[in-house]
């Protein structure tokens, strides 16, 4: 079922906004995902229509445009909508002459890909993408899905302690083996450090917070010892895991879907065994913010000598005992 937005919202079925300009979205799950109809992307917008495009995918996370014939020249255009296309050196460009729009391409699939590990686009870099435009080019006779999970959601689902633990922490980001062989592939350099990035991000233009580390990218947290950092990384990564918070996108002929990098993971399903062709633009990214961190202020206490016992002999006197109060109740 589908609907106009910007007009009296129905008992059921899609979600509806009072924008200026009618705008048809189905939407795929009531977590995230939205079908644009009647949108074509070779064509630019106007300024409401536009703005309009931008409110859904806010909204929605990831836009899905069917039966699309908008060509390589015209994607970059097309993208700007969301974000500014940039270049990005460690994909190889369709063309020499067109450096904004790369090529993704794969003979078949390849299991244990770095594709293939949930994640969000190059959060490696100081200042990651924002979104990700994706054009199926050509496509295998059966598979080659992308699933995305909503990261906002995956916070969501978190134990309010764990939420507050969550929102102190920040994350060390690095390219790794992956990054690595891209790099060979189109002779770049590897970045010389990596990157700390909020566990938790703030949506900018929601104010959404969501979990902001990956499997593929995120090696360590800073603040816990190796041990708690391997323990709590790891459940935190794995909430995108939970099917609630999920979809799955079965390209077709023409589709072209645009996502949030800064609110949704990704995850490319290899189980193809022909030809698989994406065309991609990257949006310029931005700096990561996490929630306000809570001021908190530490008192010394002068300090006495230690002394020991004088004799082997020991008394003892047991105090009456008091309520046991968390830091909550000072």
């Amino acid at each position: 079922m589908s609907a106009a937005l910007g007009s009296k919202p129905p008992e059921q079925g899609p979600a509806w906004l009072n924008w200026a300009v009618t705008l048809e979205v189905t939407p795929i799950s009531p977590v995230l995902g939205g079908v644009v109809h009647h949108v074509d992307l070779s064509v630019p917008p106007d300024q409401d229509t536009a703005s309009a495009l931008r409110r859904a995918w806010h909204q929605f996370g990831v836009l899905f445009f069917r039966n699309q014939r908008v060509t390589d020249e015209q994607l970059p255009a097309a993208a700007s909508v969301f974000g500014e296309p940039v270049e990005f050196r460690f994909s190889p460009p369709v063309r020499d002459d067109l450096p904004l729009v790369h090529v993704i391409h794969e003979e078949g699939a390849r299991p244990g890909a770095g594709v293939a590990i949930w994640h969000s686009d190059a959060t490696w870099m100081a200042q990651p993408p924002i979104g990700t435009m994706l054009a199926a080019a050509r496509l295998p006779g059966k598979g080659g899905d992308t699933c995305f999970a909503h990261a906002g959601a995956a916070y969501d689902n978190l134990s309010t302690p764990l939420r507050g633990l969550a929102e102190r922490l920040t994350a060390v980001h690095e390219g790794g083996g992956h990054l690595a062989r891209s790099a060979a592939m189109v002779e770049q350099e590897m970045p010389d450090r990596p990157i700390s990035h909020p566990v938790v991000r703030t949506h900018p233009a929601s104010g959404r917070r969501c979990l902001f580390v990956n499997r593929l990218f995120t090696t360590r947290i800073n603040e816990l010892s190796e041990e708690e950092s391997r323990i709590v990384l790891g459940l935190l990564c794995d909430q995108v895991r939970a099917p609630e918070v999920q979809i799955r996108w079965q390209w077709q002929p023409g589709d072209v879907a645009v996502w949030d990098n800064r609110c949704l993971q990704h995850y490319a399903v290899q189980d193809y065994s022909s030809a698989r062709t994406m065309h991609r633009v990257t949006l310029a990214g931005e700096v990561v913010h996490g929630p306000s961190a809570r001021t908190m202020h530490r008192v010394t206490l002068a300090g006495e000598v230690v002394h020991g016992p004088s004799a082997r002999t020991m008394h003892r006197v047991t105090l009456a005992g008091e309520v046991v109060h968390g830091p909550g109740d000072c």
